[in-house]
């Protein structure tokens, strides 16, 4: 098959860790593959498989135009013109759509010509974005069940918009881009498969549950701490407990990561360890490390296996790969029951509180134990059992053909 995979990002930042596993794999199993990605704010990709439609400039001149307009997705003729321009001199079997927003292309333009032309798609539903007008996440904004009509609560949030909600707009122009597509595959994890069928854009659609892969082979998976501990400065009797979030970023929940830590200040066997701290308020607690962003994944890792707990206080994804991540180096889980987080591993492997229960994420996180190499390995085999890329990417090569045969 000639599959060409469309994501905001191509390599290693965010869902690009998925497009470059997605790439991997379907190479190996001998199809044709080519990434279009935006091309920008992230490394460049020295593979010419891999094809940036949105220039340098362009992104940051639709992202203004947007702000001003709140016209999301309709501010990149260039950068959609190249991106058709590129589909149909590949001529792919199947178009693998991911994240299509991140101010690159015009989404509900690109998805009317694949219409159009009776592409074979299948739209990998990363967030909620699929059937929003502009939003990625709905929060508690629930007018995706009849279709936005305006008064949008999120209009000054990604992607903002400072004075216009155009929300009715883009999703009116979602509905005609959708309308009478016979040859597409909705697939996400099951938190968001449960919302897109009861959607006023999607209802009717074929949506399937599939999980979303992590490299479990090559970086996550458990390994020796010892030399990261030392340099933290961690004793070794102490419990560690772990959070990788962009702490400036609301939707990810750090603050609730330390509120709770601020609570178990009493403890003296515990240390938290907060990765993606990246605002400038030092933390005056003096048992919580924090550690800057971190781009290696090989890093990353370490920072996982060395937790007896991963703690996720995100309030809005769908699949938090950070949880599936740490699962994958032998960590277990613990967070909020919000949004798709429960739906990462059951109750032998994570334990979940009601959203904002600070108190009650304390507890949990106060009568954890230290891990045992026994419960690293259970946590790790229940990852790759579900997760590995070969599980989820055979499932989607069946969604392909199934596709072609139609």
């Amino acid at each position: 098959m000639k599959i060409l995979i469309v994501d905001v990002f191509g390599a290693v930042n965010s869902t690009g860790k998925i497009t470059t596993l997605q790439y991997r794999y379907l190479k190996s199993r001998g199809h044709e593959v080519r990434v279009c990605y935006r091309g920008v704010r992230e490394p460049r990709i020295d593979n010419p498989d891999y094809q940036p439609v949105a220039g340098t400039i362009e992104p940051g001149v639709g992202r203004l135009l947007s702000w001003v307009t709140g016209y999301e997705g309709f501010c990149h003729p260039l950068a959609t013109k190249r991106l058709i321009q590129y589909t149909q001199s590949f001529h792919p079997d199947i178009v693998q759509l991911n994240i299509l927003h991140g101010y690159f292309i015009n989404s509900h333009a690109y998805i009317r010509f694949l219409n159009d032309h009776h592409y074979r798609v299948c739209y990998t539903m990363m967030d909620e974005y699929a059937y929003m007008g502009k939003c990625p996440y709905s929060f508690s904004c629930n007018q995706f069940l009849t279709g936005c009509t305006g008064g949008c609560p999120e209009q000054k949030h990604y992607p903002k918009s400072f004075f216009f909600d155009r929300s009715a707009v883009i999703w009116q122009a979602k509905a005609r881009a959708y309308r009478g597509f016979e040859h597409i595959v909705f697939t996400g994890p099951g938190w968001v498969v449960d919302r897109a069928r009861r959607s006023q854009l999607l209802r009717g659609f074929d949506i399937r549950e599939l999980d979303e892969p992590v490299d479990f082979g090559t970086t996550f998976h458990p390994r020796d701490v010892k030399a990261l501990r030392t340099r933290l400065n961690i004793p070794e009797t102490h419990r560690v407990i772990v959070t990788v979030a962009q702490m400036s970023n609301p939707r990810k929940g750090g603050i609730y990561f330390l509120q709770a830590a601020e609570l178990l200040a009493h403890q003296e066997d515990l240390t938290f360890v907060f990765v993606g701290y990246d605002v400038k308020q030092l933390v005056t607690l003096p048992h919580v490390v924090t550690v800057p962003y971190v781009s290696s994944q090989e890093e990353l890792a370490q920072y996982y296996a060395l937790g007896d707990l991963f703690v996720c206080t995100s309030l809005a994804d769908t699949m938090p790969n950070v949880c599936i991540e740490a699962l994958g180096c032998g960590t277990p889980l613990a967070g909020f029951a919000e949004a798709g987080t429960p739906y990462v591993a059951p109750s032998d492997y994570a334990t979940f509180t009601k959203t904002y229960d600070i108190p009650a994420l304390a507890q949990v996180i106060a009568t954890t134990p230290k891990k045992t190499p026994e419960r690293s390995a259970a946590c790790h085999q229940y990852a790759v059992g579900r997760y590995a890329g070969d599980v989820i990417f055979g499932k989607l090569e069946k969604i392909y053909q199934s596709l072609i045969q139609q």
